[in-house]
């Protein structure tokens, strides 16, 4: 049950870890598809998390994702103007600017989400109000569409759920049908199927992967109930 919360996790790492594990497009969105879950029943409750990114969703051992940050901390607890770059490239707009998180809020994170799980680079720090996403043109057009919607700057563009968003995962490849398009943007890949991704250029901060058979893990991490 993706869904579910745990009180204490020895994680084996965190969705920055995807490229380590050698996951193929397929294994990437599978594990997109739950943290997508995982967000959906928390939006269920009527909580919506906010100021999160990669390194607060956690694997556990069976490669779920648990999402490890306190649920419903204001964005400004994570440090205001000192936030990390690399965190602050995942947070909606919005929430940069101070004001409350809501499910909008979380749909633009999944999305550079899923621009770091294609890319396995951090989305540009570069902010445009409907990005062209040039970066990601080797990647099948209807995901690329589907970071495009979530990640739009006006809230009134973006999918209004996450079911919403799931939907249109389910048919990515049905480009036509899915996200949006860019009107100055070349869309090359209309296949469905990825291209292999490139050695990451910007450097990471990748977690050791112990072993699953006896390794000891290096910290206990809690997470929010």
């Amino acid at each position: 049950d993706c869904s579910a919360y745990a009180t204490e996790l020895e994680p084996l790492g965190t969705a920055l870890d995807v490229y380590v594990l050698g996951w193929k497009l397929g294994d990437r969105l599978a594990f997109f598809e739950r943290i997508c879950a995982l967000f959906e029943a928390i939006h269920g409750q009527g909580v919506c998390v906010g100021g999160w990114w990669p390194g607060d969703i956690a694997l556990d051992d069976d490669l779920r994702p648990v999402l490890t940050r306190v649920v419903g901390v204001p964005p400004s607890a994570l440090g205001g103007a000192q936030v990390a770059a690399e965190v602050s490239r995942y947070l909606a707009p919005e929430l940069l600017a101070g004001e409350s998180a809501h499910p909008g809020s979380d749909v633009f994170t999944l999305g550079r989400v899923l621009h770091f799980l294609l890319s396995g680079e951090h989305p540009p720090a570069a902010r445009e109000a409907l990005p062209r996403l040039a970066e990601l043109s080797s990647q099948p057009a209807g995901l690329v569409r589907i970071v495009r919607r979530c990640c739009a700057e006006a809230t009134s563009l973006r999918y209004r759920t996450v079911a919403e968003l799931s939907a249109d995962l389910a048919c990515y490849g049905e480009h036509t049908r899915v996200g949006l398009s860019h009107p100055n943007g070349t869309e090359k890949n209309l296949t469905g199927l990825s291209s292999p991704a490139s050695e990451p250029k910007s450097k990471l901060v990748m977690l050791p992967l112990p072993s699953r058979h006896g390794a000891p893990r290096s910290s206990r991490r809690k997470a929010a109930r």
